[in-house]
């Protein structure tokens, strides 16, 4: 089933430059801390490929319901064109309908077992021609209970099967995922590494990208952002990357700085 797509722009150029863009076949994984933005950019992302480059984009979210999700497009879109200078409600109206109309497909059934997930991203890519696959968020899975397999062994196997799909359809999976504990010495304005993650080996070793995303400062009314490459497929990075973002709360948006 692989489309043998070229890579998209993600439509953070910054990002795009140092990562090639969203590349065929990819699992990427994107963490952070608890309310840091991770489902923010992941809809700013699915935002940016479908309704910018009318590209279709499905979009897995297994904690929002489906009505909330458009609730939050609704919000960026008028947001961006209400920024513009002498914009007239029929061009607001146009660009909402617009929207409307973008290859944008959400899906939010809660406890998404593997199998149904791998069903219906074939479906989609195969019917729709999605080309971009976002989950929000890993943790949110429904595992089948297996005998004797810890947590651990059904992470590892969930990264596999996400990868294999990946793979098997020729599109990139963007997959967000929580950290579940960090360095309390490091709480406040201090930014987390991927270290942190208490999972980091089997991440490391399944996602061809690592991002991590991170409000600074944490605790305060900031609304800079720091989101930063841990590792891309193919490059052997000897340095993280990080690109500064302004989230924009009012409008539910990044920025590059």
């Amino acid at each position: 089933m692989n489309v043998n797509c070229y890579p998209i722009p993600s439509g953070f150029s910054s990002l795009d430059r140092i990562t090639g863009g969203l590349r065929p076949s990819e699992l990427i994984i994107m963490t952070g801390r608890p309310a840091a933005g991770k489902s923010v950019l992941a809809l700013n992302i699915a935002y940016n490929v479908a309704e910018d480059n009318d590209i279709p984009v499905a979009f897995f979210s297994m904690e929002m319901p489906a009505i909330s999700i458009a609730k939050q497009l609704l919000q960026m879109a008028i947001g961006r064109y209400d920024k513009a200078e002498h914009i007239e409600w029929m061009q607001l109206q146009s660009a909402l309908k617009h929207l409307a109309h973008a290859p944008l497909y959400v899906d939010d059934t809660r406890g998404l077992q593997v199998p149904d997930f791998r069903f219906k991203a074939e479906r989609l890519v195969e019917q729709k021609k999605v080309r971009l696959l976002i989950i929000d968020d890993l943790q949110l899975f429904s595992y089948r209970e297996l005998p004797g397999v810890d947590h651990k062994e059904k992470l590892d196997n969930l990264l596999l099967t996400l990868k294999d799909i990946a793979v098997s359809t020729g599109v990139p999976i963007i997959v967000c995922s929580q950290i579940s504990r960090f360095d309390n010495r490091r709480i406040g304005n201090n930014c987390p590494d991927f270290s942190d993650l208490s999972d980091f080996d089997y991440f490391r070793k399944n996602a061809d990208s690592l991002l991590l995303i991170h409000r600074y400062p944490y605790f305060e009314n900031s609304n800079t952002t720091k989101l930063i490459i841990g590792k891309l497929r193919d490059k052997q990075l000897a340095e993280t990357f990080a690109i500064n973002l302004m989230f924009h709360d009012d409008i539910l948006w990044f920025s590059e700085l």
